[in-house]
């Protein structure tokens, strides 16, 4: 019986994960989302590191055979995300909604810079620097709008159990 929860559980798991890529590639105001980042900060922070990591791959496998360029950049990204999200869990940290959403912000413009960085160093420049930095601040301002929202609502529900 167990098997059949493990099995359900991953199944709805790569769901959301695909619904949060398809979400990704809409275009809001000319600017993609990245709430991809968001799924992968969770994972980070509610399941072993290790777990986190093979999911981080798995997704950053996806986007870039998506994007149809370089396969790594966004591995390397998730990655620095599961890590970042590890480190703020096992930490001294005590994080309030506020500071997660502050965390999401600055973990999403680094996101955003790990790969343009790495796609202008191996492959070439994907966009003008000044496009990149206003789409990613986009994505960081919705990120950390997002991240609130969420750790504002979870915690309320943990506070009322």
């Amino acid at each position: 019986m167990t098997i059949f929860i493990k099995i359900r559980h991953v199944l709805i798991l790569i769901l959301v994960c695909m619904g949060f890529i398809l979400i990704d590639e809409v275009e809001f105001f000319n600017f993609k989302l990245n709430v991809v980042m968001l799924f992968l900060y969770y994972m980070g922070l509610n399941y072993t590191q290790w777990q986190a990591l093979i999911w981080a791959a798995g997704v950053g496998v996806v986007l870039d055979s998506i994007s149809l360029r370089l396969i790594g950049p966004n591995m390397i990204a998730n990655g620095m995300v599961i890590v970042s999200a590890y480190i703020v869990r096992n930490g001294i940290f005590n994080l309030t909604p506020m500071l997660h959403s502050l965390f999401c912000f600055f973990t999403t413009v680094l996101f955003g810079l790990i790969v343009y960085t790495s796609l202008t160093i191996f492959d070439r420049q994907p966009a003008d620097f000044n496009d990149a930095f206003k789409e990613v601040i986009f994505q960081s301002l919705v990120n950390g709008f997002a991240a609130y929202i969420a750790f504002r609502f979870l915690i309320k529900k943990e506070e009322d159990e």
